[in-house]
């Protein structure tokens, strides 16, 4: 009996040494300088040379106010990017990187994906409402495509404390104008820590509902210019408050309806789409 107790005794010790050193690496993760892990992927050649500038203009965007956010926090957060495109951007390439992020607590995911895109009957058949990815095909002409449904779900799982996942494609079965207004050039400190370190959530995001077209001349894409434009406004100003600058109002207020007006004068309509902390069916 003596020794069991001695055993039990010694049991207890090591389970509650595990669990103060699980204790303090989980205070290190919450105090340790939040990351934001960038996942860039892009079709180089997706058709025409209006719409091969349009996507480099897009992602351009997207990149440039990650570099203005990275120098407006001066070190409180850590920006770490991967950029698929020219060779790499085949599914199975994006995907394992998702797959591989090493992700704690506090950080943050930015994905963002500008190419062909497209719906199916299958996707409507499981209530899948998000575009599928029109990727690089394989040497052997085999695709791996993927569903922006499985991109959010393998992010998500990585419990991150913001995560963006966004498509900027069509989402229909299978030359326009768009003037934005300017972003701003000012991004204000303690407002990008409001935005992108104090602030969580999970996001899924596309430039067009199932059976739209997402419009975009050479100078980018609609959905991304108005998008730009909220952060933009939200980083610029003089206060934040997150019923009215936080990402669900900006998302609202970027997912409306879209008149794109093309340089004869006739109009198209794209109806973008967000949801917030979706529940995803596999």
């Amino acid at each position: 009996m003596k020794l069991f107790f001695s055993s039990l005794l010694a049991t207890f010790l090591t389970l509650s040494s595990s669990q103060c050193l699980q204790n303090q690496c989980q205070a290190q993760d919450d105090t340790s300088t939040p990351v934001l892990h960038v996942i860039v992927a892009m079709d180089p050649q997706p058709g025409n040379p209006g719409l091969v500038q349009c996507t480099r203009n897009t992602i351009a965007q997207h990149e440039r106010m990650i570099t203005n956010l990275e120098e407006a926090l001066e070190g409180e957060l850590t920006v770490e990017k991967q950029v698929f495109k020219d060779n790499n951007w085949g599914g199975t390439a994006i995907f394992n990187a998702c797959s591989q992020l090493d992700v704690k607590p506090n950080d943050a995911i930015y994905f963002i994906y500008n190419g062909h895109g497209f719906g199916t009957n299958k996707l409507d058949e499981v209530d899948d409402k998000w575009p599928a990815l029109w990727l690089q095909p394989n040497s052997d002409g085999t695709r791996d495509d993927l569903r922006l449904s499985d991109i959010y779900r393998k992010l998500a799982s990585k419990q991150p404390r913001l995560l963006l996942v966004i498509s900027e494609s069509c989402n229909n079965y299978i030359d326009s104008k768009y003037t934005p207004p300017e972003v701003r050039g000012l991004y204000r400190k303690q407002l990008c820590k409001d935005l992108f370190v104090n602030s969580s959530g999970k996001y899924i995001v596309s430039g067009s509902k199932r059976g739209e077209v997402t419009w975009g001349p050479e100078i980018g894409c609609a959905f991304t210019h108005k998008f730009m434009h909220e952060i933009g406004e939200t980083l610029g100003s003089n206060s934040y408050d997150e019923a009215t600058n936080g990402w669900n109002a900006i998302l609202t207020r970027s997912t409306q309806r879209m008149e794109v007006i093309f340089e004869d004068g006739a109009t198209r309509v794209q109806n973008p789409q967000f949801e917030s902390n979706p529940v995803l069916r596999d």
